[in-house]
């Protein structure tokens, strides 16, 4: 019922309930979001799903504004808000997100290293450094985190990873086999 732009809609940002919380974040416009993005980042940490998800939806419908505050939030430690923060950095393609989203690319969490490697595809960054992570990544121990790396070497258009990527054409799990071979069909005629 508050009107755009009302202080009280980010006070309710901060109320002790869940669900007025998640309903504030809600109904907050992507201008309002880029406005409140600390509170939001802060709310990724929320105890509670449902809030965390609305954060990290409103935080989705920010547009390339955003990136300093969440390369600020990714520079930060590990958290559980990190995830959802690498998860918002792989649909923001900018590539500024690059030198930030490196640090994550040795995390023991499998979950983690696959959207840096999601991530790095989207920033559309071919520097030395992504490259020889993504390349990394695709020897990684965990299908997903290999199948990852293959798309995103496909969606940069990195034509001097091709060898490597071709290896993984006899990848023994399917899935990386499927994405390595569509990412070479993505570059053209290697």
């Amino acid at each position: 019922l508050l009107p755009d732009g009302d202080p009280l809609r980010t006070a309710l940002l901060l109320d002790p309930h869940p669900v007025v919380r998640a309903r504030a974040v809600e109904t907050l416009g992507p201008e309002e979001a880029l406005d409140a993005s600390p509170h939001l980042f802060d709310l990724l940490r929320d105890d509670n799903p449902g809030v965390r998800l609305a954060a990290q939806l409103a935080l989705l419908r920010c547009d390339a504004r955003l990136v300093p505050h969440l390369m600020a939030h990714l520079e930060g430690e590990g958290s559980p808000g990190t995830l959802l923060g690498l998860e918002v950095a792989a649909n923001l393609p900018d590539p500024r997100l690059g030198v930030v989203l490196l640090r994550h690319a040795d995390d023991p969490d499998p979950n983690r290293r696959m959207l840096v490697a999601t991530a790095l595809g989207s920033t559309l960054s071919q520097t030395d450094q992504a490259l020889a992570v993504l390349s990394a990544l695709l020897d990684d121990p965990d299908s997903t985190v290999r199948s990852s790396a293959a798309g995103a070497i496909g969606r940069l258009g990195a034509l001097e990873l091709v060898p490597h990527l071709a290896a993984k054409l006899s990848d023994p799990v399917w899935v990386v086999r499927r994405e390595a071979g569509a990412s070479l069909a993505r570059m053209a005629p290697v």
